[in-house]
Order: structure tokens, then sequence, then C-alpha cells
């Protein structure tokens, strides 16, 4: 039996797959979700059942690292099928940053709350990099805001901004936010 889990970001859910015989159809399936840790029983998280092999979650709450856990159900017994063996998160969408060019930098911010996600900004040299780790890491970075300096009037400058999370040691890291930015010569 093996349970994935896909995380929908743009539609803020997570869509949750099994395989599991049931050839005669008596089984359901018990789902149970819980922030921060694996749920160990039946009692630990359960937020639905159903006769199918697959369940939508679409009440995740962005930021917060949930893992999943399957139990197949026949009456009385109970047989836990799979757990999600990482968790899965939703992450807060960065709208709208600010953007404040000079001649040499730029400072960059955003108004969103990340809660205890810490944000990473990589500027690449294409706007097709879209992938976390690629290109340079920027230094001066906060949750809501970064500065790069060492910039040139005329030329273009292209950021990925991540939110991260680690739990349990996996780090989980969101769909790049990624804009453009041109310096501008000051008079």
């Amino acid at each position: 039996t093996r349970l994935s889990c896909t995380v929908v970001q743009e539609a803020g859910n997570a869509n949750l797959k099994w395989e599991s015989s049931n050839p005669d159809g008596t089984a359901v399936y018990m789902i149970l979700r819980k922030a921060h840790s694996v749920p160990v029983s039946t009692e630990d998280g359960r937020i639905a059942q159903t006769g199918e092999h697959a369940y939508c979650d679409s009440s995740m709450k962005p930021g917060v690292p949930y893992f999943y856990a399957v139990y197949a159900v026949r009456g009385s017994n109970k047989t836990q099928l799979q757990c999600t063996s990482a968790p899965v998160m939703i992450f807060p969408v960065i709208k709208s940053p600010h953007v404040a060019p000079d001649e040499s930098s730029v400072q960059v911010t955003w108004t969103q709350d990340v809660g205890d996600l810490a944000a990473e900004v990589f500027r690449c040299t294409s706007p097709a990099e879209k992938q976390y780790g690629k290109g340079d890491r920027v230094k001066n970075v906060t949750q809501n805001s970064f500065s790069d300096t060492g910039l040139s009037v005329g030329s273009k400058y292209y950021y990925n901004i991540f939110l991260t999370r680690t739990v349990g040691g996996t780090k989980l890291i969101s769909p790049p936010f990624s804009l453009t930015v041109s310096p501008v010569k000051v008079s």
C-alpha cells in the first residue's frame, strides 16, 4: 500500500491518493491529519472517511505543516495503511511587493504575514530559472524584505523569493515568487 500526497499550492489543498486491495468493496478509508507530527492512532486528527482511494483536503491553513495517515476500516477492525513520511504545507503567497531600485541596489518589501517561515532569495541570470538554490543567494534578507547591492544601471536582475520551513529534518520550500528589477539612474 502506498500513500502519495500532492500539494496544489494555487488551489490551497492537498490531494491524497493510495492503493489498497478492497475486492469486495467493504472497506472504507479513514483519513487523519495532524499538524506538526504524524498521527499515531485513529483518534489522532481524523478529518474524513471515504470509500474512494483518494481525498482532497481543502481545509489546510497556510504555513502549518501537516502529516497524514490513512486507515482501512472494516466493521470495528482498523488497519493503518500508510502515513506520509514528510510533512506537507500550503505556503502564504507573496503579492504586490514594493520594489525600490536605485543606481546600484534594490530594496524589495512585501506585507504578507508569513508567520514563522523564513524567506530565501536568489538572484538569477535568466527569468526561466525558477529552481530553489539556483543563482546567487542574496544575503540581506528578512521575513518580509530583501536588499541587494552591486547592481548596474541598464542591466536586468531576476529574483526568486522562496518561503521555507524545516520540520523534523525536512526542509519545506514554497514555489518561487519571481520578479525582474532594473536599477535606475538617479539624477
